[in-house]
């Protein structure tokens, strides 16, 4: 899996095993010893397919910029 993140002027991504997403505090937590996500609640409304890839939506379904690629989705 990767999960990858894009803005006008920056780009980063993440490879690697999700072995849990867990809930705490208004967030949903993915915690690797080299990788954090802490994704606020309300923050994505859905998703879209994309090629391989899912693209998070976000208020108005506008993408956020958050992608998770995987073969799974191909």
């Amino acid at each position: 899996m990767v999960i990858a993140m894009s803005r006008a002027g920056f780009d980063q991504q993440w490879r690697g095993v999700i072995e849990a997403v867990k809930p705490a505090m208004g967030f949903l937590n993915v915690m690797t010893a080299d990788f954090h996500l802490h994704l606020a609640g309300g923050t994505v409304s859905g998703w879209r397919d994309g090629q391989g890839e899912k693209i998070a939506l976000g208020e108005g379904g506008t993408p956020t910029g958050l992608r998770l690629i995987s073969q799974a989705f191909a």
